[in-house]
């Protein structure tokens, strides 16, 4: 069994000498390795490449705290190294998370093109990006590439579609994207804005109708449920208190 062993014990041995070669580790590890075969390889491994490696994670993450752009320079010197579509929405990803929006808008924009254009996951960012700009003529002109797209029904981008039909006039095409979510024990941010676009409409007896639909399906829940549905309950209780003071003035 031991002779099957011994093998394995000098590739183990080699690599740990060809690595502490690679990183010029001290002179101390050539004669621990070569004279503990084993025990001294396993030391080795553990101080040089184990240890190291936690040190390094430890010390990215003290970066990470410490400088709030670590990630985005990170990122940035990345798409510099090599602008590839990957990089660069890793990177717009990032800047629209910190609301740096038209720098994120340009690199999701340049990425569209290609094997790329009209992705709908790209799509989908440049709506978002471009709704929080009020861009929403833009918004129009995105969402109507994804109509019967599986990943735009019932997303928030869809929401954001309906919203800036709205804000352009287009009322009879942001009732339609705003009804297609109003399916029952589900969808409830965005039937919630529903009933906000059915006030804005003047509206308010459909508006109500809604909340009140909302409110009931809730109640029916198990607790568990209702307990995770509680900030969305206290929205829609908001708003169907408005509308229930607006319908008695």
């Amino acid at each position: 069994m031991l002779l099957r062993l011994i093998p394995l014990l000098g590739l183990l041995q080699a690599y740990c000498i060809y690595h502490a070669y690679r990183h010029t580790a001290d002179q101390k590890w050539y004669w621990i390795i070569l004279f503990l075969p084993f025990i001294g390889s396993l030391i080795y491994l553990y101080e040089n490449v184990y240890v190291r490696r936690s040190v390094v994670d430890i010390q990215e993450g003290i970066k990470s705290t410490l400088n709030s752009n670590y990630a985005i320079q990170k990122l940035e010197a990345d798409v510099r190294r090599n602008d590839s579509f990957a990089n660069k929405i890793a990177l717009a990803d990032e800047y629209l998370n910190i609301n740096r929006l038209t720098d994120a808008r340009e690199l999701y924009t340049s990425s569209n093109t290609g094997n790329y254009k009209d992705y709908p996951d790209l799509l989908m960012q440049l709506i978002k990006c471009c709704y929080l700009q009020d861009d929403y003529a833009a918004v129009v002109d995105y969402g109507a590439k994804l109509q019967g797209s599986k990943v735009f029904k019932h997303s928030e981008q869809q929401t954001a579609y309906a919203w800036s039909l709205y804000h352009l006039g287009k009322l009879q095409e942001a009732h339609i994207q705003f009804a297609e979510s109003d399916n029952v024990y589900c969808n409830y941010p965005h039937r919630l804005e529903y009933a906000y676009f059915l006030k804005e409409c003047n509206e308010v007896y459909r508006a109500k109708q809604l909340t009140t639909c909302l409110l009931d399906e809730i109640a029916t829940m198990d607790p568990h449920e209702q307990k995770r549905k509680r900030v969305i309950k206290r929205q829609i209780q908001a708003l169907d208190k408005t509308l229930a003071s607006s319908s008695q003035s």
